[in-house]
């Protein structure tokens, strides 16, 4: 671990990483997006899932948000799917849906990442929806609730 972390500070002097979507620099600790970024994703409050609610009504179906479709949103979305970004998938993740399942009062809560194909998961070389999971599973251990 220590060797990664001198590996990563010399690679990072060298070439810097860069935040999707405002392009500034990022801190060593962050990883594809800046916090400033992802602080201001626009999350979908009660008013949008009201205009939600007859979709899950005919799906029958609970249907919860975590963002609104905007151009930054599609922007993360797109490099996440094809831009070979798996981290983006994990902080995504942590940062977006973990709060979503702490809200739940319910006992246990089972995350099931969507399968893809072989020979898509191979040409990406990750599920984009593994990595959101994790990153699930990982805001959620940090918020203090057991996660398996």
């Amino acid at each position: 671990m220590y060797l990664k972390r001198c590996l990563s500070f010399l690679t990072r002097t060298v070439f810097p990483s860069h935040c999707l979507l405002c392009e500034g620099l990022l801190d060593y600790n962050e990883q594809s997006v800046c916090q400033v970024c992802v602080d201001t994703q626009p999350i979908c409050n009660s008013l949008d899932l009201a205009r939600l609610t007859p979709l899950a009504f005919n799906l029958r179906c609970t249907l919860d948000v975590a963002l609104i479709n905007t151009p930054s949103v599609s922007k993360l979305c797109y490099s996440l799917k094809y831009g070979s970004n798996p981290w983006l998938g994990v902080r995504l993740g942590e940062y977006f849906l973990s709060p979503m399942i702490e809200k739940i009062k319910k006992s246990e809560v089972v995350l099931i990442p969507m399968p893809v194909s072989r020979q898509r998961r191979r040409r990406r070389g990750y599920n984009q929806c593994d990595m959101l999971s994790k990153g699930c599973k990982k805001g959620v251990a940090a918020a203090g609730v057991s996660a398996e």
